[in-house]
Order: structure tokens, then sequence, then C-alpha cells
């Protein structure tokens, strides 16, 4: 296997842009990172990003990556190189974890913030940035008495908080309901109203894959709905995979059959993250790639619907799409 080692230098190493990358590190996030592409798994590019060290990929919002380590959370510009760190995040007892995270908006709009969800619990974590540093702070703010007034009941919670034209949405744990997600501030006050905003869609679904995952993701522009199933229990082996595409026009969900040169890369063992990006080499678009809990990838074909094991360099480690925009360059030198 040819692999290319890296360590911080003066030579200049660019990551193309026309296909998307992947980032492996360790669990804990401590040494190299390993890119790679799933076109060409023979080529591995080993380097040292002092931001990434000790950190994981959270998401990846206007420009932006959301980085945590345990308590520690910041926002770090990859291309700027601009970091910033916020306070301390204190959970209430050693269960609480964090389940996803959603940048509202670009951090130079007038009221930015990272929003946290709890898992299982109906409580957001959020933090206002775009002020100075000594002003930042997490605010908890639980959720249940507007939810329940929207599905009926107190037992659902938040998941899957997204961007999409210009507002932030999220899905109700049962899937049946997507949630608009307001969040107002009025004067230093955050205020978050939850709306309706539409059901899931309907789809007829195989009773040989009785383990159904559904998630969301927006763009400035799209909505999407995924379902991602699976026919054992012990989710050992992908199933089916159903894709909709939100229709503004006509307030509804529209089946996909095909995504161009578009790609979608689900990751199940990080806490179902879903990252999209669209890729130039239009041979490489038109999949939904699927990392899932036993460290296989699998890549969907949307328009012929076939599924494929894809070779998989670092089953075990933390995997995340590297989602820049641009080529990125990184200071350099070969070992």
């Amino acid at each position: 296997m040819e692999q290319k080692s890296i360590a911080c230098g003066n030579r200049l190493l660019c990551l193309s842009a026309n296909y998307p990358w992947l980032v492996a590190q360790n669990q804990d996030g401590t040494g190299d990172q390993t890119f790679y592409t799933l076109h060409d798994h023979l080529c591995h590019y080993k380097c040292r990003i002092p931001k990434l060290l000790g950190n994981h990929i959270r998401g990846y919002f206007h420009g932006w990556v959301i980085l945590s380590n345990n308590k520690m959370w910041s926002v770090w510009n990859p291309l700027t190189s601009k970091i910033i760190n916020l306070p301390p995040l204190i959970t209430l007892n050693n269960s609480e974890s964090v389940g996803q995270c959603c940048l509202s908006s670009p951090l130079d709009d007038p009221v930015p913030v990272l929003l946290l969800t709890i898992t299982e619990t109906p409580t957001f974590l959020f933090c206002r940035l775009g002020v100075k540093s000594d002003r930042l702070s997490w605010t908890r703010m639980p959720y249940n008495r507007q939810l329940k007034k929207i599905i009926g009941h107190y037992n659902g919670f938040l998941q899957c908080p997204t961007f999409y034209n210009g507002k932030v949405y999220a899905m109700c744990n049962d899937g049946d309901h997507v949630i608009q997600v307001d969040i107002i501030v009025n004067g230093g006050e955050v205020l978050i109203k939850l709306l309706l905003y539409g059901r899931r869609p309907t789809y007829a679904s195989r009773t040989c894959f009785p383990i159904s995952i559904p998630l969301l993701k927006g763009t400035c522009s799209e909505l999407f709905y995924i379902v991602v199933a699976f026919n054992e229990v012990t989710k050992k082996t992908l199933g089916d995979v159903y894709l909709f595409k939100w229709v503004t026009s006509r307030m509804r969900w529209e089946k996909m059959v095909d995504i161009k040169d578009a790609v979608l890369f689900v990751d199940l063992a990080r806490g179902n993250s879903v990252y999209y990006r669209r890729a130039i080499s239009s041979e490489l678009g038109g999949y939904i790639h699927i990392h899932d809990e036993m460290g296989k990838m699998y890549s969907y074909n949307v328009e012929d619907k076939t599924i494929s094991l894809s070779f998989m360099a670092y089953p075990t480690s933390h995997v995340s799409l590297w989602e820049c925009r641009y080529c990125f360059c990184f200071k350099v030198f070969y070992c």
C-alpha cells in the first residue's frame, strides 16, 4: 500500500476538492490524523493538525468545524486558522451526554448560536457566539412542554439538528415529526420556540428490515430525510436505504431517484451524524456512504439502488468526513 507520511514543516500538501476526504484519528483524539478517499484507498496522507489533537470533529457548518473533547468545545475555521474556545460544558451527571450539534447561522451574522442536543432527554444546551470571549456561556433549556404540545406526549426528544434555508430544524426521536427550531435573540436573552414543520415521508418498509434509523440533513437550499434499514436486530448488515427531499413549493417530501454529483456520508458510529457535499468529479457522485457501528463502510447507489461494501482503511478509528469546500493546504515535509 502506498502511504505518504507527513509532519508539520515548510512544504504544502493540497487536498483536492474533486472528491470528499475522510479523516481518521484515534478514539482519544491523540496522534496523527490520516486523510484518505474511498475512490483511492491505496493513497493515504498522514499529518498532524494541532487544532485536532485531543479533539473530535462533531460537525461542519458555514465554513466552521465544531470540535469537542469531553467537556471542552471549540469552533475552528480551517481556512483562516481562527478558533473560538468555549467555556467548559457542565452536564448534570455522568449518564447525560451530548447527542448532536448545529451552528444556527454564519459567525458574521448578528446572533449565531451553537446548539447541542442531549441524548434521550428533551433538553438543549446552547452558547451564543459573536460576543466577547468573557461573555461566552452555556445555557440549558428544557423543551419538553413545547414538544408535548406538538406531538401529544412527554416521551419525545429532538435529534439531528440541521441548518436549512436560514433556520434550524430537527427531527423528533419517533421519526414522525420534523420540527422548526426558531432561535430568537431579544437583547441579551436567547429564546427558542418549537413549531411543527412537517410529518415524515411515507414509504413502504419491508418487514425483513426491522431496524430503521431515520435521519435529517439540511443545507442552505436543500433538506433531506434519510432512512437506513438493517435486516438484523444487531445492525450487522445494511438492508435498505430511502432518501427524500423536501419540496417547499409543495410542502411535502418527494422520493429521490438520483442525487447526481452529490454525496451523502452517514456516520452511525458517531452519533448518527450526516454530512453532505457536492462532488466536482461527476463519477464520484450519486452515492450515500454509510459508516456503521461495526466499522464497515457501505456505498449505496441512489440511482440503481445497489449496495456495495467499501474498503475501510481504519475500521476501528474515529472517522469523519472532511467537509471543507475548498482545496485545503497543510504545511508539511515528507518523512
